[in-house]
């Protein structure tokens, strides 16, 4: 009971409900949570966290931080939460039980992110000692953590940890290129450069591949292996960014365009830049939607990811076919509650980039936190029941989720046009809310920038929908 009364204080980030039953926890004498329960506060806590930070860029974790490590000017008691966790029973067996087996990574990720540094570098060596450089999941909880630093502003802690994960793993990052994230690690300034250095033998060849092959979808060209030579996929000429380079000594372009990728390049735009927080280079998100406005694509959805869900769905819609065509924010809302959205000395506001908000209703009230949607339009969905049929509206837009990089389907209850403020219709056929992505990358599955999704989403709704405030957003 005191466990996932424990759970719950951690998600609510609530120092005083976690002291409380820290200290219920121990006056009943109770040993050292599990593994499992230990897990659970964990992942809440980090989630919880996480999706704060995303809402509100000044939030302050002090008061959470020594509840959980007993460190800080806020301490107010003898108990923490640190000292009950599974991972730091007896000294006998704490190294042992700091290893990716165990999620120890997972805690590492959450000292990292609330700042704390001396149970973090604790922590570390016992952790590195039992990574295994030819086991693919202990190579990337380490890579987890390495992440969580970049993203908590301590990129030379980051490169120092590389270091000695290189070290330990005989001078090389074993499976680096295969790491979801990877993308986030080299656009790093300082861990970017230092990165490449740290990688050898066919670990480095796959490194550079990932960001040759990710350069050449950005810029709306693909490599040939028959003709030794790039070609546009881009299908006007124009759209490749290899335009800009006219007259400089670079290798020869074939004409020929591919029409089934002509998708790709927004594509990987959106992966690499879809949870910026600039405004600009969001901006630049719309610049391409509107390049590719009438350049319909077609896309597949998981849904939830649901597997009994998703078998009903392709027993009942067996030749259904859907296309994504891009718009740039084909919905608006008739009455923004949030007049300065729309100050057109900012051309860069949240309403102008075509940012939405969904957040879900429970018991008529609109909630705030994990369950929020923070949300870029990218046009909207067709489909038909068949390739003899012809193409019908949807209900749906396309829309890509800032915070977890996921490409969705949201229902509006209309492809186009202006909405209020408010519930969105409940009834939309494949749910309130969908995984898509593109027919060409079927397989491709969601990367999370943060590395923080301890739940699936809640895809029946009902969403309330407004402007997103977007506070994440740099001023």
């Amino acid at each position: 009971m005191y466990s996932i009364a424990l759970s719950f204080a951690s998600c609510d980030l609530s120092p005083s409900d976690l002291g409380h039953f820290l200290d219920g926890y121990h006056q009943m004498g109770y040993p050292a949570l599990s593994l499992k329960e230990s897990l659970r506060i964990v992942r809440y806590c980090s989630e919880a966290l996480d999706c704060k930070a995303f809402e509100d860029p000044y939030y302050d974790p002090s008061p959470i931080l020594a509840q959980i490590t007993g460190k800080g000017e806020l301490v107010a008691q003898d108990h923490n939460l640190h000292n009950s966790l599974f991972w730091a029973q007896s000294t006998d067996q704490i190294g042992n039980l700091f290893s990716s087996e165990t999620k120890a990574h997972d805690y590492i990720c959450l000292l990292a992110r609330l700042g704390n540094d001396e149970i973090l570098h604790r922590c570390w060596p016992h952790f590195l000692k039992n990574i295994q450089p030819k086991a693919y999941q202990s190579c990337v909880a380490a890579y987890q953590v390495v992440l969580a630093l970049v993203q908590n502003f301590q990129s030379e802690i980051a490169v120092k940890w590389l270091e000695d994960i290189s070290q330990h793993c005989g001078d090389n990052l074993p499976f680096i290129a295969k790491f979801v994230n990877v993308r986030f690690l080299l656009d790093d300034t300082i861990v970017g450069e230092a990165l490449p250095d740290l990688v050898r033998g066919e670990d480095y060849l796959e490194l550079l591949e990932f960001c040759l092959d990710d350069i050449d979808r950005r810029m709306g060209i693909q490599w040939s292996p028959e003709s030794q030579s790039h070609f546009r996929t881009a299908l006007d000429p124009s759209e490749s960014r290899w335009e800009a380079f006219d007259g400089q000594l670079l290798p020869k372009i074939d004409d020929k365009s591919v029409g089934s990728d002509r998708g790709g390049q927004l594509y990987a735009e959106l992966f690499v830049h879809g949870c910026s927080k600039s405004p600009d280079t969001l901006g630049r998100i719309v610049d391409l939607l509107n390049d590719h406005d009438g350049q319909s694509q077609n896309i597949v959805t998981y849904l939830d990811y649901n597997a009994a869900r998703l078998d009903e769905f392709r027993s009942k819609f067996e030749s259904l076919e859907l296309r994504w065509a891009p718009e740039h924010s084909p919905i608006e809302f008739s009455n923004p509650q949030i007049p300065g959205l729309r100050d057109s000395s900012k051309p860069m506001t949240p309403s102008a980039l075509g940012l939405i908000r969904a957040r879900l209703i429970i018991h008529g009230v609109p909630q705030m936190g994990i369950d929020n949607l923070h949300l870029m339009q990218l046009g909207y969905m067709d489909m038909r029941y068949g390739p003899d049929k012809p193409w019908q509206p949807s209900g749906y837009i396309v829309v890509w989720d800032r915070h977890y990089g996921e490409l969705l389907g949201l229902h509006i209850g209309q492809n186009t046009g202006v909405i209020d403020c408010g519930p969105a219709p409940s009834d939309g056929p494949f749910g309130a809310l969908m995984h898509l992505t593109l027919s060409a990358n079927p397989n491709e599955r969601t990367f999370y920038p943060s590395g923080i999704r301890t739940h699936s989403r809640n895809c029946c709704g009902p969403y309330y929908l407004d402007v997103d405030p977007s506070a994440d957003l740099e001023t």
